[in-house]
C-alpha cells in the first residue's frame, strides 16, 4: 500500500528534513571545528598567495584542490567574511535538503528498467508463421530475447528499497551534526558526487563526469567512486566516449586549478592531491582498536591498500562475469553507440549499484574514518542493504549499529570493532547476491570484427553506421 505513495513519502521526507534542520539550528549550539580554518586558508588566496606551501589555517596546511578555494571564497562573502555562522548554517541546511532531493531522485531510478525491444515488434515476430525455417529461427530468437529482457528487467527491480525505508535517509543524528552544526566541506563534495550519480543514471555521461570532477575539486574522497564510474563509462559508452568523459574531468581540474598551476604547479599538485597523508590516531572512528604506533605504521597502510585493491577486483569479477558479452561487444567499440544518446539501454540500477558499491569498498578499507566521513556513504546504505540478500531486520540492525558507532565520542576500541564488523556484513551480503545486469541481451550490439574473423570485416565496420541511420528515433 505504501509503495503506491512513494512520491508522497519522498515529499514527506523532504519536509521532515527541512523541519529537523530548522529545529537543530535553533536549539543546538554550533561547534567550531574546521570552518575558521577554511576561512583563514581562502584569505591567503584573496591576499594574493598562490603557493600552496604557504597557505594554512588553524588545523594545518591547505590540502584541498582549487574548487574548494573558489567555493569557500564565495561562502566567505555570503557569511560576512565567515563570521556570520548562522547564515552559514542555513546555507548548509539548504545543501542537505538539496542532497536529500538528489538522493531520492536516485532511489526512484530503481523502478526504471533497461530499454527492451518494442512490444509491437516482439509481438509481430512472435506471431509470425513458422512456414519457413528462417522465419521459425527468427521467431525462436525473438522469443528468447524477450525472455532474457524480462529476466533482465526483473533483476533490475528484484531488490527494491521500500518506500518506508526512504525515511531512514532523514533520521541520522550524526549527519545533521556534520551539515548544520559543523559546516564541513565534505558536505558539498558528496552533494556533487550524488548529482554525478543521478546524471549517470539518466545516461547523461558527460554532464555526470563534469559534476563528478567538480566534487573531486572540493575533496578527493570522491575518488572512491572512480572504479565504479570508470566501469559504467566503459560498458555504457565504449572507449571513445570514455576517453572524452575522462578528458572532461581533467579539463575541469585544470580550469579550477589554473591560477595555482601557472604559478606554483609542483606545490599545488603535491598538496592538493596528496595521497600519503598520515592521519591522527585520536580522530579515527574505524581503527581505534589499534594502538597509535600500529595505526600510523606503513605495513597497516599497505595492508589496507591491498585489501581495497583485492575487494575491487572481487567485485569487478562479479560485475563483469554477468556482463561479459556487453564488455566484449560494446566496451571495445570505438564508435558512438546510438544517435539517441550513449548507453541509453544501460540499467540505471546497474549504474547506481556499481558506483555505490565502489564507494562502499573504499570506505570499508579506508586508512581512517573521521566523524565527518560518515556523510561519504550514509545515504547509500539503504540502497546497498536492500540490494543485497538480507532479512529486513538485519538491514535495520546494520544501519543502527553504524549510526551508533559514529555517535560514540571519543571512539573506543569496541565501537571501532563494531563498525568494522557491521560494515563487513552488507559488503559480504552484497557480493553474494545476484549479479547486477547492465543491459538486456537483446540490446547488446553485434560483435566487433576482431571477434568474428571469418566474417566480412567491412560488414561489421559499417554495422554501427547502418544502425545509426536505420534505427528510428524515439
Amino acid at each position: 500500500m505504501v509503495e503506491s505513495y512513494r512520491g508522497l513519502v519522498s515529499w514527506g521526507a523532504l519536509v521532515l528534513q527541512l523541519g529537523l534542520s530548522a529545529v537543530i539550528i535553533a536549539k543546538v549550539a554550533y561547534t567550531e571545528i574546521d570552518w575558521r580554518a577554511y576561512m583563514q586558508e581562502v584569505e591567503y588566496v584573496l591576499d594574493g598567495e598562490m603557493n600552496y606551501v604557504n597557505i594554512k589555517g588553524d588545523t594545518g596546511p591547505l590540502v584541498y584542490p582549487g574548487g574548494f578555494v573558489w567555493l569557500f571564497i564565495a561562502l566567505r562573502a555570503a557569511t560576512s567574511g565567515g563570521v556570520d555562522i548562522l547564515t552559514g548554517q542555513y546555507i548548509f541546511a539548504a545543501i542537505l535538503l538539496l542532497l536529500l532531493a538528489v538522493v531520492l531522485g536516485i532511489y526512484h531510478t530503481q523502478t526504471r528498467t533497461p530499454t527492451s525491444t518494442p512490444p509491437t515488434a516482439t509481438t509481430r515476430t512472435t506471431r509470425s508463421s513458422s512456414s519457413s525455417r528462417s522465419r521459425s529461427r527468427s521467431s525462436s530468437s525473438s522469443s528468447s530475447s524477450s525472455t532474457t529482457t524480462a529476466g533482465g528487467n526483473a533483476g533490475a527491480s528484484l531488490h527494491h528499497v521500500p518506500a518506508w525505508a526512504l525515511v531512514l535517509l532523514v533520521l541520522s543524528k550524526r549527519i545533521h551534526s556534520i551539515f548544520v552544526l559543523r559546516l564541513f566541506n565534505d558536505c558539498i563534495a558528496v552533494l556533487l558526487g550524488y548529482v554525478a550519480v543521478y546524471l549517470f543514471a539518466q545516461h547523461r555521461f558527460r554532464a555526470g563526469s563534469a559534476a563528478y570532477s567538480l566534487g573531486i575539486s572540493i575533496k578527493m574522497n570522491l575518488f572512491l567512486m572512480a572504479p565504479g564510474v570508470l566501469l559504467v563509462l566503459w560498458l555504457g559508452c565504449g572507449l571513445q566516449e570514455t576517453v572524452i568523459c575522462l578528458a572532461l574531468c581533467a579539463l575541469v581540474q585544470v580550469l579550477l586549478g589554473l591560477p595555482f598551476l601557472t604559478t606554483y604547479p609542483v606545490e599545488y599538485l603535491s598538496r592538493a592531491f596528496e595521497f600519503s597523508r598520515v592521519f591522527k590516531h585520536e580522530w579515527t572512528v574505524n581503527l581505534k582498536f589499534l594502538d597509535e604506533a600500529t595505526f600510523v605504521s606503513r605495513p597497516v597502510s599497505l595492508a589496507l591498500l591491498l585489501c581495497t585493491v583485492l575487494a575491487f577486483l572481487f567485485f569487478a569479477r562479479k560485475w563483469l562475469s554477468e556482463n561479459a558479452s556487453a564488455l566484449h561487444s560494446r566496451g571495445f567499440q570505438w564508435w558512438r553507440l546510438s544517435e539517441r544518446g550513449l548507453g541509453k539501454d544501460m540499467s540505471p540500477a546497474f549504474i547506481v549499484t556499481t558506483i555505490f558499491a565502489s564507494n562502499f569498498v573504499g570506505v570499508a578499507f579506508a586508512r581512517t574514518l573521521h566523524y565527518q566521513f560518515y556523510c561519504w556513504y550514509f545515504h547509500t546504505l539503504p540502497w546497498l542493504l536492500w540490494h543485497a540478500h538480507m532479512p529486513t531486520a538485519l538491514r535495520l540492525v546494520c544501519m543502527v549499529l553504524i549510526e551508533v558507532a559514529f555517535n560514540v565520542f571519543p571512539a573506543t576500541p569496541m565501537s571501532s570493532a563494531g563498525l568494522q564488523v557491521t560494515a563487513a556484513t552488507p559488503g559480504t551480503a552484497h557480493h553474494s547476491s545476484a549479479r547486477p545486469v547492465a543491459m538486456p541481451t537483446n540490446t547488446i550490439p553485434p560483435p566487433t570484427p576482431l571477434q568474428h574473423t571469418n566474417t566480412n570485416t567491412l560488414t561489421y565496420l559499417l554495422a554501427p553506421l547502418t544502425r545509426r541511420w536505420l534505427t528510428p528515433c524515439s
